[in-house]
């Protein structure tokens, strides 16, 4: 039987439950071209990433 500790769903919920604490530029990267939040960098996204304290290993746009 396999575990997953960590779902998208669950990924979602920790966003949404977080986002009611805290302004959205202190959990997600905020791309100035699309005017879009993003919890990761897109893979094709070419522009200068800040790093600082988030990770960026695969896309997922947050509504």
């Amino acid at each position: 039987m396999e575990i997953q500790l960590w779902t998208k769903g669950k990924e979602e919920e920790f966003f949404r439950t977080y986002l009611k604490r805290v302004k959205p530029e202190k959990l997600f990267y905020y791309l100035k071209e699309e005017e879009l939040y993003y919890a990761y960098y897109p893979k094709s996204y070419k522009g200068k990433k800040n790093n600082t304290s988030k990770q960026k290993h695969s896309y997922r746009r947050i509504h």
